[in-house]
């Protein structure tokens, strides 16, 4: 892709290193100094939610994966309900 600003082409990466150029971001790219100062301002918020919504996604994964779910396995579930079963029946021996 091409900078229309200042006719760096950038090879390599993605829409997000395009984005980092011209939002002025420094690492990955060499940042724009010919863009305006609200194409610069839309690309930093644009990089920002995308870095939010990365990072939800990552949390929301390993929510999903820290879930244990007791009917996935009958005997897993079994074993849940007698133990549940006798801690109701110890509970109500000792009152």
């Amino acid at each position: 892709m091409m900078c229309i600003y200042c006719d760096k082409q950038v090879k390599e990466g993605g829409i997000n290193r395009f984005k980092a150029h011209l939002a002025g971001q420094k690492g990955q790219v060499e940042a724009c100094k010919k863009v305006p100062a609200d194409v610069q301002y839309q690309m930093k918020q644009l990089l920002e939610q995308f870095e939010k919504n990365k990072k939800r996604k990552v949390q929301e994964k390993s929510d999903e994966s820290n879930t244990f779910e007791i009917d996935e396995d009958p005997i897993i579930h079994s074993l849940f309900l007698l133990c549940s079963l006798w801690i109701i029946l110890d509970e109500t021996t000792y009152k």
